[in-house]
């Protein structure tokens, strides 16, 4: 479960309470990766990107203190609610104004949140988390009976964001760990507190962590999609036969833009559905394909409705049914 900034401070101050000196057994990491659609490990302007936290340890963890600083640079972003599957507002990405972190793997457990955390599950704290120059966020859990059980790095928590402005002079985004203040520290605690390695670098210290990772941040040169499969420009169809069509796009781009999505006279699948007027005229229809960075092109065509004689396509002899069009 996923607690306020009020009732953090309970697992975190369980944490605080452990000693500030390093384990000499200790074997800790925490990475962080950028993942998206198109292309891994760099911020992608035209798509949704995940801000994941990849967790190693070589024993079980009763408690842990993980505290980020995400310098955006030149962009600003919006935070992603995960649980709802939509994009809200900075300032408020969830019911207590920090964005949904999402437990994965050995994180997740059989708490009424689904927390590995029993003190109370996952909690978070801030110092402003709005998407535009530095946010810092905080995550802390504490543990009597479950933990985090050793394993090797692989995806433990993340929260996915949008990018809402551009590039600026300055494209890179850089992430480092920090010291929150008490309650607060770089801790991972098994028997005694140690503080883990920061993308894979040692960080030295628990009240003063160092270390930093970098992102760039891209924007896709967003070809036009191309359409694979159309009807002619012009055609003609008898006036009493219902026309249908399947329109197929593809997305362009390398890496692809992916998913085509039509619209216009067409439903987003691509699939297209004339009825018979059931007298001879002209009709004209339109398409649109749109890829996932926002390219679009258009495909216009018309069908001439005539009284001409249908065709047979289908003939099956063994059942006695005769499809024309």
């Amino acid at each position: 479960m996923l607690l306020t900034r009020k009732s953090i401070w309970v697992a975190l101050l369980l944490v605080a309470a452990m000693p500030l000196t390093a384990s000499a057994f200790g074997v800790g990491d925490v990475t962080i990766k950028i993942a998206n659609a198109t292309d891994p490990d760099q911020i992608v302007i035209q798509l949704q990107n995940t801000l994941e936290m990849w967790v190693a340890n070589d024993a079980r963890l009763a408690g842990i203190t993980i505290g980020i600083e995400i310098d955006w640079g030149a962009i600003t972003i919006v935070w992603e609610d995960v649980l709802t599957q939509s994009t809200i507002a900075p300032d408020a990405p969830g019911a207590d104004g920090l964005p949904d972190v999402v437990a994965h793997n050995r994180a997740t457990g059989p708490t009424a949140g689904g927390s590995c955390w029993d003190l109370g599950g996952l909690g978070r704290s801030d110092r402003s988390m709005d998407g535009a120059g530095l946010d810092s966020l905080l995550l802390g859990g504490a543990a009597i009976t479950l933990g985090l059980t050793a394993g090797p790095s692989e995806l433990t928590y993340s929260l996915n964001f949008d990018v809402l402005t551009g590039l600026g002079t300055d494209p890179d985004v850089c992430v480092r760990p920090i010291f929150f203040g008490w309650g607060g520290t770089w801790t991972f605690d098994d028997i005694d507190s140690y503080n883990p390695d920061f993308n894979g670098e040692p960080t030295g210290s628990m009240i003063d962590p160092q270390g930093s990772v970098c992102f760039n941040v891209m924007e896709l040169d967003c070809l036009l999609p191309v359409f694979t499969s159309t009807p002619p420009a012009t055609l003609s169809h008898n006036h009493c036969i219902d026309y249908d069509f399947q329109f197929e796009a593809d997305a362009s781009n390398d890496p692809p833009a992916d998913p085509v999505v039509f619209s216009g006279d067409a439903l987003p699948g691509g699939a297209f559905h004339a009825a018979a007027p059931g007298a001879c005229l002209i009709e004209q229809f339109n398409v649109t394909a749109t890829n996932a960075c926002s390219s679009a092109v258009a495909y216009a065509f018309e069908i001439v409705w005539t009284n001409n004689d249908p065709v047979i396509t289908d003939c099956p002899a063994s059942i006695g049914k005769v499809k024309v069009g």
